[in-house]
């Protein structure tokens, strides 16, 4: 249990149970406790928990390095996890698991490993003994830190103190849902820009479909 979540872990807002947060704490291992960063903290959102700033952020400046465990399938998917590049996922801790989107988002990710270094088979083959020696020796199993991942959350404009820090999560047709982020743009759909047409072209299609057999 957490004997007093607010006084060790400042950054939950006050607004969350002492059970919320404890939930939050028993997924993380404490090593991304131990590097949750400054001047963010955790609130709820209308839909769900999000992130957001103490201080006035700079536009194109780092907020925090993003920390959590890494997957090596090469097929696996989830909600949270961010694409490190090549083979590698990573499914990210508190604080920015719990990021929002927004169709015109503050913040991005920025992976300082490119996705090529990722994609040839000797970093792979050098990043797995990495982690598998590192994890033996100081006890980070499947952490970024383990396999050398450095990806960042970075500022896109100025932010101001208490806003919600968000992000585009740009995601495939596959698994667009309906958006809700209230932004002056918003697409209507969580789903890259990119896509956006072809799927609304999609849609109508099979709209269309679905009335002809109706009628």
């Amino acid at each position: 249990m957490v004997t007093n979540p607010l006084a060790d872990f400042p950054f939950f807002s006050c607004e969350l149970t002492d059970q919320e947060i404890e939930n939050i704490l028993q997924r993380h291992h404490p090593h991304f406790v131990k590097h949750f960063p400054k001047g963010l903290r955790i609130d709820r959102t209308a839909c769900g928990l999000g992130v957001f700033t103490t201080r006035k952020l700079k536009a194109n400046r780092k907020v925090g390095r993003v920390r959590g465990y890494i997957e090596t399938r090469r097929d696996y998917t989830s909600d949270y996890c961010i694409d490190a590049g090549g083979f590698l996922s990573l499914e990210p801790a508190a604080p920015f698991r719990f990021l929002n989107h927004s169709c015109e988002p503050n913040c991005q990710f920025m992976n300082y490993i490119s996705v090529e270094e990722w994609e040839d088979e000797e970093r792979r083959r050098v990043a797995l003994e990495r982690a598998a020696s590192i994890s033996s020796r100081i006890n980070l199993a499947r952490t970024d830190a383990a396999y050398g991942v450095e990806m960042w959350l970075e500022t896109l404009r100025d932010i101001e103190p208490n806003e919600e820090l968000t992000i585009d999560y740009a995601w495939s047709d596959d698994r667009a849902i309906p958006c809700l982020c209230g932004s002056p743009n918003c697409r209507g759909w969580i789903i890259a820009p990119e896509l956006l047409n072809s799927f609304l072209r999609k849609l109508k299609r099979k709209e269309k479909e679905r009335r002809e057999k109706v009628a």
